[in-house]
């Protein structure tokens, strides 16, 4: 299940990121966004098998969301409203430990 989670949300950032690429300097800035949020994300150590990709994927989406609710004001709650779908699994697996869902 947090495969396909994970598959969904991946492709809903790789549409994002296809759709801005026709405007160069704003792909390269979304780009480099989702990178610097990936490197946040995998700086998160906690968890096990399940739970410790799930929060990053959380940490990801927040760090999107942080990112370019600023940018892209039309879209911010549907950035905003992924970070939940992850803490709302982790906590039905009784995970507490994610930083951005506490």
């Amino acid at each position: 299940m947090k495969f396909k989670i994970f598959a969904v949300l991946s492709l809903i950032n790789a549409a994002l990121v296809f759709q801005a690429s026709a405007f160069g300097s704003e792909a390269e800035r979304n780009r480099q966004n989702a990178e610097n949020c990936k490197s946040n994300a995998t700086q998160h150590s906690g968890g096990n098998g399940q739970t410790g990709p799930m929060c990053k994927q959380a940490i990801y989406n927040q760090c999107l969301a942080d990112d370019l609710c600023d940018l892209y004001p039309d879209k911010c709650q549907s950035f905003k409203d992924r970070v939940p779908v992850s803490c709302n699994l982790l906590s039905n697996m009784g995970d507490s430990e994610c930083p951005v869902c506490n």
